[in-house]
């Protein structure tokens, strides 16, 4: 039965630290990615707003025909993009994403339902790129006859000089249509859910791909509890399956404490690495905007995780010192309660350890079998009025004691 016990004690103790370093991984990640408003701060403080200008204004160079490949041009692309697509706008368009992908994941929609609209965005940018073209033009001089003989119409905004019969409105609008056909963010006058994806392919987009992420992430938000009551249940299993009570109080002190100190330790090798990822970043010039963007938002979110962690490793082992303390209390006031022994009674006639020690020394003596040859019968002292006493053996005791057995 003992060793059933010791082998309940091991497995729940097994149990009681994987529970314990569980609920610490599940609520960190779970206190990191739960907040949508964390979320949108990492990315409002981060460069995703350059990265996006960046992306954007490259997209729509590489989409001009040569006709409009002019440095007038590209120098004007990315400011114009900036001016009509400014960052408040950028950054409230985002938590307007992210908002509505977590109602979807929290079960309260069906699919994610946002709308972007870029309509005024669009009009911005159009409106600069007929100022950039009346500018551009409007500046030249009007052409004499001999320039005429000697234009080329493959680039319109190449041109030296003003032709009397240049149309401007349909430069304008074919430089228009190139831009817009050339970004694809800027190619819809709304962004939704259902065309963020490029491919037409059926499930295609992200929440028709993957329809069971919403019970996903609503069940894991549940882990960081369901782990927690397992490792009470295991250490209440602990503390009664062992044989003794104190014993099972200090299996559980030293299964938190190790337990703290495993987390502790993750967050100082975890530190480590991101610093060094971050020092490397910075010495990387060769990196993208983009790929910083992405690398600062992972240093962000490891950091978070790890201060959870911290965070519960510490407070794992303020309980295993709390146990500890506990024991120590314990075990002192047992020494204290305990009743003193008193070796004055010992030697007191009709104690127990007289009783115990006589009873220990007493050797009984048993008569040898010749000796009841010399037992003879006494006469009965009693009254005659009592025949029915029987006599009374005396023993006549020889001088030789041999045959007595110790």
């Amino acid at each position: 039965m003992l060793r059933v016990r010791k082998l309940f004690v091991g497995v729940l103790s097994l149990v009681f630290l994987v529970s314990l370093l569980g609920t610490a991984f599940t609520a960190s990640i779970s206190h990191t990615f739960s907040n949508p408003v964390k979320i949108e701060g990492w990315l409002n403080q981060s460069n995703l707003y350059e990265s996006f200008i960046d992306k954007l204004a490259s997209d729509t160079q590489k989409s001009l025909s040569s006709s409009y490949q002019i440095n007038g041009l590209n120098n004007f692309i990315k400011p114009a993009i900036v001016s009509a697509f400014p960052k408040s706008v950028f950054n409230q368009d985002v938590n307007t994403i992210i908002n509505n992908n977590y109602l979807w994941l929290e079960g309260h929609s069906s699919s994610p339902n946002f709308k972007i609209d870029l309509s005024t965005v669009k009009h911005n940018l159009n409106d600069g790129i007929n100022r950039f073209v009346q500018t551009q033009i409007s500046a030249l001089p009007n052409c004499t006859k001999a320039q005429l003989l000697q234009l080329q119409p493959s680039n319109p905004l190449a041109l030296g000089c003003k032709p009397p019969s240049i149309d401007l409105s349909s430069i304008s609008a074919q430089l228009i249509s190139e831009v817009d056909s050339g970004s694809t963010v800027l190619s819809n006058a709304q962004i939704t859910a259902a065309n963020l994806s490029t491919k037409n392919t059926p499930h295609s987009l992200y929440y028709q791909k993957y329809p069971n992420a919403p019970s996903y992430y609503q069940w894991y938000l549940k882990m960081p509890w369901l782990l927690a009551s397992l490792a009470i249940i295991c250490a209440l299993g602990i503390l009664f399956c062992s044989a003794r009570k104190r014993r099972g109080i200090k299996n559980i002190s030293i299964i938190l404490l190790i337990s703290g100190i495993i987390l502790i330790v993750i967050k100082a090798v975890t530190g480590a690495a991101t610093n060094q990822l971050r020092d490397a970043i910075r010495n990387n010039s060769q990196l993208s905007t983009f790929h910083q963007v992405l690398i600062n938002l992972f240093n962000k979110i490891e950091t978070s995780i790890a201060k959870v962690d911290l965070e519960i490793g510490v407070l794992y082992v303020i309980l295993a010192l709390i146990l500890i303390i506990l024991l120590l209390v314990l075990r002192r006031k047992s020494l204290t309660n305990k009743p003193p022994v008193d070796n004055s009674e010992a030697g007191k006639p009709g104690s127990n350890q007289e009783n115990v020690g006589s009873s220990n020394t007493k050797q009984s003596k048993v008569l040898p079998i010749s000796y009841v040859d010399s037992i003879s019968p006494i006469p009965s002292q009693s009254n005659s009025s009592s025949p029915s006493s029987a006599p009374l053996l005396k023993a006549k005791p020889k001088s030789n004691n041999r045959g007595l057995i110790q």
